[in-house]
């Protein structure tokens, strides 16, 4: 995906509360080529709107957010099905 991206000026980056042990093995498995953030404590993803817990369970929500260069919410895509999701982000970014 970044080699779409790249000459979009755009970052890519993933975030949930999952480890980074988890986020090593995610990212092999799809072989990502971005970086995926451990927000182990949830604060981000509390930040941001889309923390979920259950009981003692926390989960992120699947929700993908384009930040404009002055750092607000341009767009937001919720919710988020892995398949063709890429190519509504790059048309969103076209």
């Amino acid at each position: 995906m970044m080699n779409k991206v790249s000459a979009e000026d755009v970052v890519v980056l993933g975030a949930s509360v999952d480890s980074v042990k988890s986020h090593r093995a995610f990212a092999e498995k799809y072989t990502l080529d971005y970086p995926l953030l451990s927000d182990t404590d949830g604060a981000l993803s509390a930040a941001m709107g889309v923390l979920n817990k259950v009981g003692p369970v926390k989960l992120s929500a699947r929700v993908t957010f384009l930040i404009d260069r002055d750092g607000r919410i341009a767009r937001v895509f919720d919710p988020v099905s892995p398949s063709g999701h890429a190519e509504e982000v790059l048309k969103a970014l076209g």
